[in-house]
């Protein structure tokens, strides 16, 4: 099979891109999946799909399949929950009644196209180019130990190439007409002014005076609060992008031109011209060349450092040196806290995400580099005493019943505009006799870029909908409230709407794709009066419908 399907590969050459593999990044597992699949796979419930039994064999190597990818994907399977779990079964029947469904259709994957799924994986390239090593390292150390077999992989691929095909056929059934384009583009065209009342909650500070009593009952309910938080310290490694080795083809750098126009748009609503943007093009391509590299050399050293039963553990520092990399080690640090020289923001959170079972972690991107993260050692969080965060307990505290203040005033004050704008008065007129001073926003679009200002992008989010004449409900902030109102609506030039047009057409046709697909699964899902399932916990709810790239 695998013979078969590498010659397939050697005799295919037309390099496009290809997506269906986009899902599989940079991380593989480093867990012992096959307890999983003992807890979850070894019941014996009759599942059925399309009035077929499903055996137990394949429910398992399904439920295997689909962590390996869940992992593969940069997350951890080892953290789900039980209810987490039972989700991702009911995924995989909704996955076997479209495979079905694609079946009944005459859907089917071609060798070819299944060849080019396997040379276009970022998994099994080496400097933009299929690598049959790679390729070959995947079946035997990823598929290998998972219990999995090429052939199992190769089906699994063909499933996706028919679901795929399935969802794009039935997408392609998504209406969009004309005059919806117009009227949407219309509202994003208009321009308009609003203003918004607002109560920071330091502005109450002053009225509160919290007791000590209140201070010692609110650190009695809230203890965990003010301790010295668990603290942790790791060695890791960096695969830096090392974007020179990579020169993107001038037929590269077009097809991406061509497939990312709307990128490059003019205020003129037409596409800047090649030549102007080809060397950003080339740069983007050469990165995304890079971190596709070093993303695969981070999953191979992930790899490398999973235990393979009857074999010594392989040393995270000897595995290092043998690659030519540089071991670094933090101090420790808290989960909030920033770590000298490293500036991913899922760091501190993959750290923190490590065990005693589980010490290496998936790659973590930082911003030219992937890291590969190894724990060391915890602190386990340290209970402090009252007089020691007696301040910190008066903040908060006051803090908390300045915003209450500052809610109540802004409700108060809200009824009263309201009520005063059923009266005929406008509402800068109403806030006025109220002794408010709103700030205003003047001239916004929908279309228009958020400033740096997060509460005008809140109030301009709040109001996008709205008509004049009407107050908004409270709109909460970190730090207060508002309310807000608009107080004009100016319809866009002629022009303005139909340079949105296009976009507009691209972002309902999305939107309606989603909705058909959405309902073609539901459709699905009850036509294969799938039964078997097992319940969720209290509470729980319909898995979503499965995404497609």
């Amino acid at each position: 099979m695998i013979i078969a399907l590498q010659r397939a590969i050697h005799h295919y050459k037309r390099w496009i891109f290809f997506t269906l593999l986009a899902v599989i990044l940079v991380a593989f597992v480093l867990w012992d999946y096959g307890a999983w699949s003992n807890r979850m796979g070894d019941d014996l419930r009759r599942v059925e799909v399309y009035g077929q039994m499903v055996s137990p064999q394949n429910l398992d190597k399904a439920r295997r399949l689909m962590v390996m990818n869940y992992d593969m994907m940069g997350r951890r399977s080892s953290d789900m929950t039980e209810r987490q779990r039972i989700m991702m079964e009911d995924q995989i029947l909704r996955r076997m009644a479209l495979v079905e469904k694609a079946r009944q259709m005459g859907l089917v994957a071609t060798d070819d196209e299944l060849a080019e799924a396997v040379r276009m994986n970022p998994m099994f390239a080496s400097n933009g180019q299929f690598s049959q090593d790679a390729f070959n390292r995947f079946l035997g150390q990823v598929l290998a130990t998972r219990r999995l077999t090429d052939v199992d992989y190769e089906q699994m691929m063909r499933e996706d190439i028919v679901i795929r095909k399935l969802m794009v056929m039935i997408a392609e059934t998504a209406p969009v007409s004309s005059s919806e384009v117009k009227k949407l583009a219309s509202e994003f065209a208009e321009t308009v002014n609003a203003a918004a009342c607002r109560f920071d909650a330091a502005d109450f500070l002053a009225q509160v005076k919290p007791s000590e009593d209140q201070l010692q009952a609110y650190f009695k309910e809230h203890a965990a609060q003010f301790q010295v938080p668990e603290k942790r310290r790791v060695v890791y490694v960096a695969f830096p992008f090392d974007t020179a080795k990579f020169n993107p083809t001038d037929q590269e750098a077009q097809e991406a031109y061509e497939k990312n126009k709307a990128v490059f748009v003019q205020a003129d609503g037409k596409p800047k011209p090649f030549k102007d943007v080809a060397a950003k093009i080339r740069s983007d391509l050469a990165r995304r060349h890079a971190a596709q590299e070093a993303g695969k050399l981070a999953t191979e050293f992930t790899v490398k450092l999973v235990p393979e039963p009857g074999k010594p553990q392989v040393s995270f520092e000897a595995l290092a040196t043998q690659c030519g990399l540089t071991v670094k080690q933090t101090d420790f640090f808290a989960s909030r806290d920033s770590i000298p020289g490293v500036t991913a923001r899922g760091f501190a959170s993959a750290a923190f995400r490590l065990t005693e079972d589980v010490r290496v972690s998936d790659p973590v991107e930082d911003g030219g580099a992937y890291l590969v993260l190894q724990l060391l050692e915890r602190k386990s969080p340290e209970p402090l005493p009252f007089e020691k965060v007696r301040q910190d307990v008066l903040k908060t505290v006051a803090d908390e019943a300045a915003m209450k203040l500052a809610r109540e005033k802004a409700e108060e004050k809200r009824k009263a505009v309201e009520q005063q704008m059923s009266e005929g008065k406008t509402f800068l007129q109403a806030a006025a006799a109220q002794g408010l001073k709103p700030v205003a926003m003047k001239g916004f679009t929908i279309m228009d870029n958020p400033g740096n200002d997060h509460f005008e992008n809140a109030a301009r989010r709040t109001v996008l909908r709205m008509q004049p004449g009407v107050v908004s409900e409270l709109t909460p902030q970190p730090k207060g409230v508002f309310f807000a109102s608009v107080l004009s609506r100016t319809s866009g030039k002629p022009e303005d709407v139909a340079r949105m047009e296009p976009q507009v057409r691209d972002y309902l046709l999305r939107s309606q794709q989603n909705c058909v697909l959405q309902d073609f699964e539901r459709a699905v899902v009850q036509e294969a009066k799938i039964s078997g399932r097992q319940p969720l916990p209290q509470g729980g709810q319909e898995m979503p419908p499965m995404e497609e790239e």
